[in-house]
C-alpha cells in the first residue's frame, strides 16, 4: 500500500503527543529507551527500519 505522507506525518505527532498525557518520570521508562521504542516504531512503520 502506497504511504499517505499526510497521515504519517499525523500519525507520528499523534504518537509524539500523547507521550505527554501518559508519561510519567520514575514511573514509565526512561526517556532514552522510550525515544529508542519511538524511533524503532516509527522508522519500521515507515519501511526504513
Amino acid at each position: 500500500a502506497t504511504l499517505d505522507a499526510r497521515i504519517a506525518h499525523l500519525g507520528i505527532l499523534g504518537l509524539c503527543n500523547w507521550a505527554a498525557r501518559w508519561y510519567k518520570p520514575g514511573k514509565s521508562m526512561p526517556v532514552p529507551e522510550l525515544i529508542e521504542m519511538y524511533n524503532k516504531m516509527v522508522l519500521r512503520s515507515l519501511g526504513a527500519g
